[in-house]
């Protein structure tokens, strides 16, 4: 019940934009085996397979990365988390499981429209200074024209190799604020969908308390 087609499509459209985005940003997908890494992968897995709640999971993070996370936390925290979960009827453990990828890619979508955002900022300072540099390169080639035309054509030779560098880093910081509209918009899908999410664990739990009272009542009569 938990795992609707619009859920499933909606997380793999972030999937694929946050793909998109790491490759026109030239990020490479994050290298394994570095000192602490196999603690926080499994950390990683863990969240994402819903055995961690939220909380659980930002607190053990806060400690991976402060190199202070050790093997006894995790197994404590999985073993705290599972003793929640089977307590909960199985139509909250699937919603708790759901929640978790969902926020692990809200969580995602919100740091790559942070690195877009800035990445995009630096393209687009680059180009005003390039199309300035442009400008003055033009600008000389006016004034030294009528004494020199050969330095003046190498000075538009450059203006013009200018503004094609602009124009290239254009089209990639255009990209960007096409991704992070995007990425707006999924964000938005996305919190949507959580609070649909939290609401169906929340009555699922209260339909087991119910059941669970109406057992007990019928059985003290």
């Amino acid at each position: 019940m938990m795992e609707r087609h619009g859920l499933r499509l909606l997380l793999r459209l972030t999937d694929e934009t946050l793909q998109e985005n790491q490759r026109r940003r030239g990020v490479s997908p994050p290298a394994r085996g570095r000192r602490g890494g196999g603690l926080q992968e499994e950390l990683r897995l863990l969240y994402a397979r819903g055995a961690l709640d939220r909380e659980t999971f930002l607190e053990l993070r806060r400690l991976a990365e402060n190199g202070e996370l050790t093997p006894e936390d995790l197994a404590a925290a999985r073993r705290q988390a599972a003793e929640v979960r089977l307590s909960e009827p199985a139509e909250a453990r699937q919603a708790a499981m759901a929640l978790t990828r969902l926020q692990r890619q809200a969580n995602a979508l919100e740091r790559a429209r942070a690195d877009s955002v800035a990445t995009a900022e630096r393209l687009e300072k680059q180009i005003a200074d390039l199309e300035a540099q442009a400008g003055r390169e033009e600008a000389e080639a006016r004034r030294v024209v009528l004494q020199d035309e050969e330095q003046a054509r190498s000075l538009l030779d450059r203006r013009l190799s200018l503004l094609e560098q602009a124009e290239r880093l254009r089209d990639s910081a255009r990209g960007l604020r096409q991704d992070i509209q995007r990425m707006d918009e999924l964000g938005q899908q996305l919190a949507v969908q959580e609070q649909e999410l939290e609401a169906e664990r929340a009555r699922a739990r209260l339909g087991a308390l119910e059941r669970e009272f109406r057992r007990g009542d019928g059985a003290e009569r």
